[in-house]
């Protein structure tokens, strides 16, 4: 086990082939990529404005881009990748690392570790919550605008399925879905446990079968705040007349004004604590049996989505499969040490599954309890 530092970046699809093309150059072989989308406020057009101030709802392809480094290079990485993409343009995309340990892997998943670019120190900042979600599909443009609607950034969504719950249901499986979309988001860590409560109320994600958010620590990153698409009509940004009335209000709960059925939370919530985000990233079509694997030994389910790696010509990891796919199971620390020798004796970490297996800790969750103690 070594701790890593793990780089994810949202960014515009259309941006991806040349950071993918500035990275190979600059000595990173391996990295991943998810598809999903980011949506954001646009202007109603025509006559429609006549009849509404309220914004559409607009979507754009968006990649999710992560790679594992050796934190020696991270903040080489993440300098070069802000200023090569224009990331403090806003409206391009966000970035953000964490450090994450390594627990096992396949001989061929090594983390990057020379990056032979060099950059200036810029425009990335620490205080940093992480933030993801997983809802019912359909459900995430709904608690994406509520993250718009408070200003706090711009999410990412993308596609996956979900086992646990729903498997343990019997008849009334149906009732639940298998398919599932993932939120992830930046905030600042003095706004991000108030979001965190924001998305559980309006989400109703205390509620049976309506879904999982987990709170986690970023090292440090740069967030796309541009929440619209067109452009400010004032001379004061939206994001500095919010950041005033923050401070004027005293918390985020004002920015919801416009959201329909934000109340008062009224009594505590229940968060679940001591928990560990355990992610196995494998070749496609191996992850359902591993997890089914890990279930057997206490952990509750997980998310399942498909990835990309890319490698350069050069990299030893050619032999592994471009298609994979990444199961993020939220479990006790305790239960480590038995999934890693289930998944050992699964041979999850040979050649035909190249399993690589990371983790971190989690701040707090929220779900559905039926005993709550």
């Amino acid at each position: 086990m070594k701790i890593i530092s793990r780089i994810s970046i949202f960014l515009l699809r259309e941006l991806t082939p040349f950071l993918i093309l500035q990275l190979k150059n600059s000595g990173l072989t391996d990295l991943q990529i998810t598809s999903g989308r980011m949506n954001t406020f646009q202007q109603k057009k025509g006559v429609r404005n006549f009849f509404s101030s309220e914004p559409d709802l607009g979507s754009d392809a968006l990649d999710v881009i992560t790679i594992l480094v050796d934190p020696t290079i991270e903040d080489s990485v993440l300098y070069f990748i802000v200023q090569t993409m224009k990331l403090k343009i806003q409206g391009r995309g966000s970035i953000f690392s964490e450090r994450v340990r390594m627990i096992k892997g396949h001989s061929l998943c090594r983390v990057n570790s020379t990056f032979m670019k060099k950059a200036e120190s810029t425009g990335i900042f620490s205080g940093l919550m992480g933030i993801t979600c997983i809802v019912q599909r359909d459900e995430g443009d709904r608690l994406a605008q509520v993250i718009l609607n408070t200003g706090t950034c711009v999410p990412a969504l993308y596609y996956g399925l979900g086992t646990g719950l729903r498997d343990k249901l019997g008849l009334l499986r149906i009732t639940i879905p298998a398919e599932k979309e993932i939120l992830q988001l930046v905030a600042r860590q003095e706004e991000a446990d108030e979001v965190m409560e924001l998305m559980i109320e309006q989400g109703n994600l205390d509620q049976p079968g309506k879904g999982f958010i987990y709170l986690y620590q970023i090292e440090k990153g740069l967030i796309n705040t541009r929440t619209h698409r067109d452009p400010p009509p004032h001379i004061a940004t939206l994001e500095q007349v919010v950041a005033e009335l923050d401070h004027l209000k005293g918390n985020l709960r004002w920015r919801l004004h416009n959201v329909e059925g934000s109340s008062e939370v009224s009594e505590p919530r229940y968060y679940l604590k001591q928990l560990v985000e355990f992610r196995l990233t494998c070749n496609e079509g191996y992850g359902a049996e591993l997890v089914k694997e890990a279930m057997s030994a206490g952990v509750a389910g997980a998310t399942i989505f498909k990835t990309k790696h890319h490698f350069a010509d050069s990299s030893s990891q050619m032999q592994i499969s471009p298609a994979r796919e990444v199961c993020n199971m939220i479990i006790s620390e305790n239960l480590l040490e038995n999934v890693i020798r289930i998944l050992e004796i699964k041979r999850a970490f040979e050649d035909e599954i190249a399993a690589i297996v990371e983790a971190r800790s989690v701040d707090k969750a929220c779900t559905y309890l039926v005993n709550k103690k």
